[in-house]
């Protein structure tokens, strides 16, 4: 509780600190977990949210408002690495956010099908071939 009253009053290194502390106590708070994903994500930590959610993910895989933001995160990683000239490992984060979103494929979720358009108009605009052959390039 704590956790989300630094996290709402905009402090974000204490609600980190509180969130961690309450998952070295019991690793199985998956909204603990979550919320971590989402603060780290807001200041701006990608790679630490990804490993944050990608835990969640294997502890929880149902969980939709996880996969939704590590699509997201995954995504926006991927886009700075082709502004920085980095093909081959926004190719792999992009592959790692389309395999996330795999099992939600026939979701009724319209967050995670904008999502999933997403991630393949990134695909499209950056690689001139299919996603199933970049690795192949």
């Amino acid at each position: 509780a704590s956790s989300i009253a630094y996290g709402q009053s905009g402090k974000f290194s204490a609600a980190i600190k509180a969130l961690e502390r309450a998952l070295e106590l019991d690793e199985q708070l998956t909204r603990a977990r979550f919320c971590l994903g989402e603060i780290l994500c807001s200041v701006g930590e990608m790679d630490e949210a990804v490993e944050v959610l990608g835990i969640l993910m294997n502890q929880c895989p149902e969980h939709t408002p996880a996969v939704a933001l590590l699509g997201q995160t995954l995504l926006g990683l991927a886009k700075n690495e082709i502004a920085a000239g980095s093909y081959r490992r926004a190719q792999e984060l992009l592959q790692s956010a389309r395999d996330r979103l795999l099992p939600f494929e026939d979701s009724k979720h319209v967050s995670l099908a904008k999502l999933r358009g997403d991630i393949f108009a990134a695909f499209a605009d950056f690689f001139p071939f299919p996603p199933e052959e970049i690795s192949q390039h």
